[in-house]
């Protein structure tokens, strides 16, 4: 509330305040207010020291209504001048010893006395042009014209004793009896009795008119015309009478206007309306066409031209007077005991808030432990006990009411009161979380959502319910059927507060939210579980089922009667006034309070300030729960978080530790939100092939590339199978003789690439490892075979991918592919879960290689460079076959081999102990030469200058040197036979010069037995 002090300084002063306090902040010894000297104990907000009053250090002009009769100028030259309306009567003239002195030019000195009670009238006392001796029926709320003055009269107390002037008349009870007499004398001689009962009506209707009349007078007194018009107005005329009448407008409307001089009294108004707007012209000006009435102002009357023209007496309100006026208004207005703000620190403490203790050696948790002080009623604070009114709470209010700031209070209040051990906090805010964001940061918060996403409600609603489940679980184990015999028993876990602020936001997005939560919300009293709903719109949103557990409802303002109806059960809270955000009703049982919610401040706000002062920084009551709870346990997470957009291996891998997981390594984090567990999830080689299926992306070889990394770390050899068919098929085959993992990332074109090679062997090879359950992961894409995933250990699906394809590899309808990189769905015969794959570098930086690829072009020292390491290969010696199609080609190469070399058309022809060089090695032939070290020599596309040697049952292709090979004759013809076996060159095929390193010698390239 706003008062001025003695010097004209406004101050703003909590309700309640003593008025000593008052005067210690203001320096002075006593107070006044009006006539009033207020005792040190006065509370502000009890009259006359009320919002709006006028303080002084003495008797002075009061601003409060006057008590019993009164007497006011309504219209005039002093208009609004009141006064006492006392058993002696009121002397009214211009004269300063007056009781009612007004400055009007037609009133005489001391003009008339105006009489109360059974003489109320007007006594003329001596004036020029005064009502005369004596004027009787003045009648109260009626007026009385005294010169160009209109006084009315205001009792607020006036009853049955109230009468006209004259007495009051009294029924003629004589003559309705004699002509009783009369009428059954004349009917028992004629005969005709209805001519008696018509004389008896006639005559008592006679009798009783008098005093019927003088009892609706009593009861029904006038009601005089609005003193001033509605609307727009042009008010013409000199400055003084212009303004004075303007002055009128405002006060009768309570509302500054538009467009009348402001005046420092004027604050004390309310803002304007979209009527109240007025021009102030001079004398005879043209008046704008969007005033809908003029009013011509003077000393002599006032003219109101509308529709029609009428006169009355001038109007005419000074400044002084109307300051008295608007802060009598003001007061008025003003709700008394009900503030239209309140700190949480103002509060008083409420008897019994305190949590009761438990019962003694129990160690256990006392009741009341959910009890708040949540804002400021006419009777004092207003309390909210979750276990006495819930369970479960519903806050409903309409944009700009205060629901948000009315949330963060309850929430905090009671997280002031308890602490972490006792309670826990899950916010679930379907609007971007502003509405809760004062309390995210409390120690007791166990859980938030603030996202749109369904998933992650649904992990939320899975992690309530996993909660309840548990704590169901837990009072069987102990034998006890509720959540306040557990407290007792001292080992009980916190009441459990899940707030949802935009409650029908999740209903709507989420249909199957709603089901869940009445589910939810049956099962939480007994279970230590309490819903605080906030929303907007609950009609609707809040189904019967959630509804018929909720004990306790906060109705802010709302839109709509029907809304309020539907809240309370009537339209108060439509009615509830808009530029007062937190004025609310609380329903709890039979109880029914309307109360302003207090603001989250640990702070009380100041006894007395000059309104407009820079307040001092409040402290957050935020702020004071986390420090007063700062060292408590902080309460286990109700849901966890949502799975990382990227999880690389060392955030899942702990180094050293995993060595001893030789063949189970770390493929991804499965979220389990209904067990409230998001693990690592291993893969053991041992049990079959690991199948990661997805888009040709970078996700999908990192966690390959994750797979390698850490089978090397734990000692295994790890492989992937190189691009080129050749090599792809002799890695195979090398890899089948020990236990090295092998990867096949781009699966689709590495099978179809195979089945060229060594007439399909290296299909059948491929196919024979899967059947052995050698250790082998592969990535693919959905359209790749779907059989690759059979007798599988585990398979990884990464969206996106439709259903079909979906459910070809595996995955039910419950599969949540969303997208996102390195998200998979991820089965295994134990079940199936989202995940998060893990991500490591490139899997051929850190891999090795069995095979090293042949350079196509040679032009090194040795004869050529071959094998599975790319060595350098000498010339053979000794006896040399060189067997092969006759021609230029074979003849040079067996040149190279000196005079002990032999020719052949076929390796058959070539003896047991002899080196067989295949000129034009074809998959059968080696296979007939060598039959235990065959496969993956022989290039599905002949590459010029490529052979095969062959030396007692071993085989390896060899690049010979290119002179060999490049020359007149052969390059043409090799070209010849490249283009009609569909060979091409390579097209990264390079120079000579960067294929031979410095000294003109190819480096050796080790070669590791697997």
């Amino acid at each position: 509330m706003i008062v001025t002090d003695p010097s004209g300084t406004d101050l703003e002063i909590r309700p309640g305040t003593p008025a000593a306090v008052i005067a210690e902040a203001l320096g002075v010894p006593v107070l006044w207010c009006g006539q009033v000297l207020l005792d040190g104990a006065h509370p502000a907000g009890v009259a006359p020291l009320v919002h709006g009053a006028r303080l002084g250090t003495g008797p002075g002009v009061g601003c409060t209504p006057l008590s019993g009769p009164s007497l006011e100028v309504v219209r005039g030259p002093d208009a609004g001048a009141t006064t006492p309306f006392g058993a002696a009567g009121v002397v009214v003239g211009r004269a300063g010893d007056c009781d009612l002195a007004i400055d009007d030019p037609a009133l005489s000195a001391r003009h008339a006395r105006l009489l109360p009670r059974r003489r109320r009238g007007v006594r003329d006392l001596g004036s020029t042009n005064g009502p005369g001796p004596f004027r009787r029926g003045w009648r109260a709320d009626h007026t009385v014209g005294l010169g160009r003055t209109e006084i009315a009269w205001h009792d607020a107390t006036r009853g049955d004793e109230d009468e006209p002037a004259g007495g009051r008349a009294r029924p003629r009870l004589a003559m309705i009896a004699g002509s009783a007499v009369s009428a059954v004398a004349l009917a028992a001689v004629t005969g005709r009795w209805w001519i008696a009962a018509v004389i008896i009506g006639v005559a008592g209707a006679v009798a009783l008119a008098p005093w019927a009349r003088s009892r609706l007078a009593v009861r029904a007194p006038g009601n005089p015309a609005p003193r001033t018009p509605a609307g727009p107005l042009a008010i013409r005329g000199d400055g003084t009478w212009a303004r004075g009448y303007a002055r009128a407008v405002a006060l009768d409307r309570g509302r500054r206007l538009e467009g009348a001089p402001r005046e420092p009294w004027m604050r004390w108004l309310q803002g304007p309306g979209p009527e109240d707007t007025v021009v102030l012209l001079g004398r005879d000006a043209a008046v704008p066409s969007w005033c809908s009435t003029t009013v011509d102002a003077s000393a002599t009357g006032v003219t109101v031209t509308a529709a029609a023209s009428r006169s009355s007496p001038p109007l005419r309100i000074t400044a002084a007077t109307a300051e008295t006026v608007a802060r009598r208004l003001a007061g008025t207005r003003h709700t008394p005991g009900l503030p239209r703000a309140v700190a949480w620190a103002d509060l008083a403490p409420v008897p019994g808030a305190a949590p009761a203790a438990p019962p003694a050696g129990t160690g256990g948790r006392g009741r009341r432990v959910l009890r708040a002080c949540i804002g400021q009623g006419q009777e004092g604070a207003v309390t909210l006990d979750l276990d006495e009114d819930g369970p479960h709470v519903l806050v409903a209010g309409t944009t700009g009411a205060g629901k948000s700031v009315a949330l963060e209070t309850l929430v905090v209040a009671l997280a002031d009161g308890a602490g972490p051990q006792d309670l826990a906090v899950a916010l679930i805010d379907f609007k971007g979380g502003a509405g809760l964001a004062g309390c995210r940061d409390l120690p007791h918060v166990c859980g938030i959502l603030t996202d749109l996403d369904g998933a992650l409600a649904t992990r939320a609603l899975e992690g309530v319910a996993a909660e309840l489940l548990t704590r169901k679980e837990e009072l069987a184990a102990r034998g006890l059927t509720s959540m306040h015999e557990w407290e007792a028993s001292g080992d009980a876990p916190p009441r459990l507060l899940v707030v949802i602020d935009e409650y029908q936001e999740i209903t709507a997005l989420l249909p199957d939210f709603v089901p869940q939560m009445s589910r939810l919300a049956a099962q939480g009293r007994s279970l230590g579980m309490h819903l605080v709903m906030a929303t907007q719109r609950p009609a609707g949103a809040v189904t019967p089922a959630v509804r018929a557990n909720v004990g306790a409802t906060i109705a802010l303002r709302v839109a709509s009667e029907g809304e309020s109806r539907d809240l309370l059960g009537v339209p108060d809270a439509a009615a509830l006034p808009r530029d007062c955000p937190g004025r609310a009703i609380l329903v709890a049982g039979e109880r029914r309070v309307t109360f302003q919610t207090a603001t989250p401040m640990a702070t009380p706000s100041p006894a007395v300030s000059p309104v407009g002062a820079a307040p001092a920084r409040p402290r957050l009551l935020s702020h004071r729960v986390r420090q007063r709870w700062a060292d408590a346990p902080r309460p286990s997470p109700l849901w966890l978080p949502p799975l990382p957009t990227a999880l690389p291996l060392a955030a899942v891998v702990g180094g050293d530790a995993d060595r001893t997981q030789d063949a189970a390594w770390v493929v991804a984090l499965a979220d389990l939100p209904s067990q409230r567990r998001q693990d690592p999830i291993r893969w053991n080689a041992q049990d079959g092939p690991l199948v990661v299926v997805g888009p040709r992306r970078a996700d999908r070889a990192a966690a390959l590339a994750a797979v390698v990394s850490q089978a090397r770390s734990a000692g295994r050899r790890a492989v992937v199978l190189p691009a080129d068919p050749r090599e792809a098929a002799r890695t195979l085959a090398l890899a089948a003789r020990g236990d090295a993992l092998l990867v096949m990332d781009d699966a689709d074109a590495t099978l179809t690439a195979l089945a060229g090679v060594d007439d399909g062997g290296a299909l059948d090879a491929w196919n024979d490892r899967l059947g052995r359950g050698l250790p082998t992961a592969i990535g693919c894409t959905a359209s790749a075979p779907a059989r690759l995933a059979r007798n599988s250990a585990m398979v990884a699906l990464l969206g996106p991918v439709s259903p079909q394809a979906a459910a070809t590899w595996g995955a039910g309808r419950d599969a949540l592919l969303d997208g996102t990189e390195g998200r998979a769905w991820l089965m295994t015969p134990g079940g199936a879960c989202a995940a998060q794959l893990v991500c490591a570098a490139p899997a051929a930086d850190v891999a090795d290689s069995l095979v090293a690829p042949l350079p196509r072009a040679y032009a090194g020292p040795a004869w050529g460079i071959g094998g599975d390491d790319a060595h350098h290969v000498p010339a053979p010696r000794g006896s040399v076959v060189v067997a092969g199609q006759a021609g230029e080609w074979r003849r040079r190469i067996a040149a190279s081999l000196g005079e002990g070399c032999s020719q052949a058309e076929t390796p058959a022809l070539a003896p047991d102990d002899a080196v067989v060089v295949l000129t034009h090695p074809t998959a059968r032939a080696v296979r007939l030469a060598a039959p235990r070290d065959h496969a993956g020599l022989v290039d599905p596309v002949p590459v010029p200058g490529r052979v095969v040697v062959i030396s007692d049952g071993t085989a390896m292709a060899v690049q010979l040197r290119s002179d060999l090979w490049i020359g007149p004759g052969i390059e043409d013809d090799s070209h010849r036979r490249g283009e009609r076996d569909g060979h091409h060159r390579d097209p990264q095929h390079r120079p000579l010069a960067q294929e031979v390193p410095p000294g003109g010698h190819l480096q050796h390239l080790p070669h590791e037995p697997v």
